[in-house]
């Protein structure tokens, strides 16, 4: 199926059952589409300078995001544990297969 996720299925798309019965209107869904395209409208009556300036702050805004959840998950308890177990690697691990939960097949030279 195309959309398969049951949240997006019924209550976004409201997909009805065929095209003989076309549905009603989502009005969340047209609201949100008469917004983005005033939003448009208004950059492109201001002109390409208002674009600039848009440009500036849609640029830094997510580098900024991303620093508040560096920031966020490094004040988490277990965060320097989770950072060293990430970079320093820990060889014996690396070398066993873990098949399910209560088996390991080890690999290497210890055959």
């Amino acid at each position: 199926m195309l959309f398969s996720f049951p949240f997006k299925r019924y209550h976004v798309l409201n997909i009805s059952g065929g095209i003989e019965h076309p549905g009603d209107i989502q009005l969340h869904l047209l609201v949100s589409q008469i917004v983005a395209w005033f939003i448009v409208f208004l950059c492109l009556v201001k002109g390409i300078r208002s674009v600039g300036k848009v440009v500036y702050v849609s640029a830094t805004v997510p580098y900024v995001l991303l620093l508040a959840l560096l920031i966020r998950g490094l004040m988490l308890p277990g965060a320097v544990e989770g950072i060293k177990a990430f970079i320093i690697p820990r060889w014996e691990k690396l070398l066993t297969l873990q098949a399910g939960a209560e088996s390991t097949i080890p690999l290497g030279w210890g055959w």
